[in-house]
């Protein structure tokens, strides 16, 4: 009987893995649509007649979705155990945003070889590196932060009696 009284240290244990991915995708994918729009900006600032609608805004909203359930699944995945030190929970929270963008970079790949078979492997890394210089780091360092954030020890087994 004494697993009626003790339910809080598996759901807890599921509901951090849950924020701690729903934390990550969200403020990795507002850093990654914030370092865009800083790249961005120099080729807005050219358009006189910049129209904003509501499709504008309505892609803008998407490609952050987009981003988010990837980067939600990447942290739900990597983060299995809530309770880590802080060295592995950053290293883990990089990791995981790291593995987003060379699965984009991968599948963009892929699609090439199939539309264009002779294109060079290196054109992508080429790509992949300009692509992480163009971000600023900003989505890595919102990732060591959300994982600085939800680090923590294992809780003392002795304190539950």
């Amino acid at each position: 009987m004494i697993w009626l009284t003790n339910l809080s240290p598996d759901f807890d244990v599921e509901r951090r893995r849950r924020w701690y991915a729903v934390c990550l995708g969200a403020i990795c994918a507002l850093t990654f649509m914030l370092a865009t729009f800083l790249t961005s900006l120099s080729k807005l600032r050219q358009i006189e007649n910049l129209n904003l609608t509501i499709e504008y805004f309505g892609i803008i909203f998407g490609v952050w979705v987009f981003f988010f359930l990837l980067k939600f699944v990447a942290g739900y995945a990597v983060w299995y155990s809530p309770y880590n030190s802080i060295r592995r929970a950053i290293t883990l929270s990089v990791l995981a945003i790291f593995t987003v963008y060379v699965v984009i970079f991968g599948a963009e790949f892929v699609f090439s070889l199939i539309s264009q078979p002779r294109k060079p492997f290196a054109g992508f890394i080429r790509e992949f590196i300009e692509f992480q210089i163009s971000i600023y780091g900003l989505p890595y360092i919102a990732a060591a932060f959300v994982g600085w954030c939800f680090a923590r020890s294992l809780p003392d087994v002795r304190e539950q009696f």
